[in-house]
């Protein structure tokens, strides 16, 4: 694996994620495997949606890569990842995503594929979910790095 293919979150002195790019970026959509570290431990690999240049997160493995409980609201068709005392809802099909009673706009809607919700990578690096979450995520696009 290339170092410039690494993507890695710093979650303050107490947790780190470390998400590294299995292979290239593809124009097209399809499936992106990504190795995942935890506070400094291999924690394994997940696969990561991409659709043009953007990469998603099947909601159930950003709740583990996060420490969130996952929900879904059938009715609504929404994703919940609750954190201690802290709620972030995705609605699926959509750009919005609401964290302590706000709606705020994503940069991409959260997609389904296969009965799978893929929530943007990129909502969760907003100061909003960083918040919810308990850790800060920074990305560099030029590195293909989350710090």
């Amino acid at each position: 694996m290339r170092s410039s293919q690494a993507l890695s979150i710093l979650a303050g002195a107490s947790a780190a994620v470390f998400l590294a790019l299995g292979s290239p970026a593809r124009a097209d959509s399809g499936l992106e495997e990504l190795a995942v570290l935890q506070s400094g431990q291999y924690y394994g690999t997940v696969e990561a949606y991409q659709k043009g240049d953007e990469l998603y997160l099947w909601a159930k493995d950003a709740a583990e890569i996060f420490g969130a409980q996952l929900g879904w609201r059938q009715v609504s068709e929404a994703v919940d990842l609750r954190f201690p005392g802290r709620t972030v809802r995705f609605k699926a099909r959509s750009r919005e995503m609401e964290v302590g009673g706000r709606t705020l706009k994503l940069p991409s809607e959260v997609l389904v594929r296969s009965d799978r919700a893929y929530i943007p990578l990129l909502a969760f690096l907003t100061p909003d979910f960083s918040e919810a979450a308990g850790m800060d995520a920074v990305y560099q696009p030029e590195q293909r790095l989350l710090v």
